[in-house]
C-alpha cells in the first residue's frame, strides 16, 4: 500500500474507502473534518438540516463580519 494505508490518523483507509464508495452512488461529497476546508487550519463543518434535507452551509469571512458590524443609532 500507500503510506495513506499505514497512517494510523483517522479516517481508517477501508472505512473511508467505503464510504467515499458510498457518497459517488448518491453523488454526494466525502469531507474529512480534521482536513476541512485546510489540512492545515481545519475548522468545524456547519451544516443545515431542513425538511428538504440537508447541506453543507460555506460560510465567507467577509460577510459574517458585515452582519456583526452593529450600525449607529439614528436620532
Amino acid at each position: 500500500g500507500t503510506d495513506d494505508d499505514k497512517n494510523k490518523m483517522p479516517p481508517h483507509r477501508q472505512a473511508a474507502n467505503y464510504y467515499k464508495d458510498v457518497v459517488k452512488e448518491l453523488r454526494g461529497e466525502f469531507l474529512v473534518t480534521m482536513e476541512e476546508p485546510k489540512t492545515w487550519a481545519p475548522k468545524p463543518i456547519e451544516i443545515e438540516i431542513t425538511g428538504m434535507g440537508f447541506k453543507r452551509i460555506l460560510s465567507t469571512a467577509g460577510a459574517a463580519a458585515a452582519a456583526a458590524v452593529i450600525p449607529p443609532r439614528a436620532g
